[in-house]
């Protein structure tokens, strides 16, 4: 099963070392600010099903905002990356990202609000306060931290879960529906035999 993840968010927050982490489970040694937009797969077992997980780093400068929606078309989970040591990376999500994604996407996609750096001593935004905004907007809630890797792999079998589920639930309900319809079509036709048998 294909799954497709977005990341967006501020430039600097660590979106990239969180992907980097998940696909080569070691720290990043990397540096450096994305351009444009980055691609990067992984093959994963999730609970025995095999998972090719696509994922779309993009990148959090201001003039690339334009043309972010291109990346969101097809995926099944974004992740809303704020480095919690940088209070104005979690207002520019509040303000901005969470609408641009809500209002851009289909309303089956899960959204997840990801407080990363948790490495880091001094926070400027509590974890309490990021969960609350979460629950309040219907949004997944994940601490991490790419550095050192707390959190990641979790947060995408989890994610990776919750998207498998949802498309076996939608599969079984468009089943229903083919059967509903089904039903109905057979029961005017035999109504449709007596009805001319009566004639």
């Amino acid at each position: 099963m294909d799954i497709k993840i977005t990341i967006v968010g501020e430039t600097e927050v660590g979106k990239t070392s969180l992907v980097q982490y998940f696909v080569n489970e070691t720290p990043s040694l990397q540096n450096s600010t994305t351009p444009c937009a980055s691609f990067l797969k992984k093959v994963a077992m999730v609970n025995d099903k095999v998972i090719n997980f696509q994922m779309w780093d993009t990148a959090g400068q201001e003039r690339f905002r334009s043309i972010a929606p291109m990346y969101y078309r097809g995926s099944d989970c974004v992740l809303l990356v704020y480095d919690v040591g940088q209070q104005a990376s979690y207002e520019q999500l509040k303000e901005f990202w969470v609408k641009e994604v809500q209002s851009k996407c289909p309303y089956h996609v899960i959204f997840a609000l990801v407080a990363n750096k948790q490495d880091i001593t001094e926070q400027k935004v509590t974890n309490q306060e990021g969960r609350a905004f979460a629950q309040a907007n219907q949004l997944e809630f994940y601490e991490t931290s790419g550095k050192s890797g707390a959190g990641v792999l979790q947060m995408f079998q989890e994610l990776a879960q919750k998207v498998i589920d949802q498309k076996q639930n939608t599969q079984m309900a468009k089943e229903d529906t083919s059967k509903e319809v089904l039903v109905r079509t057979q029961v005017t036709q035999v109504k449709q035999k007596k009805d001319s048998c009566c004639m």
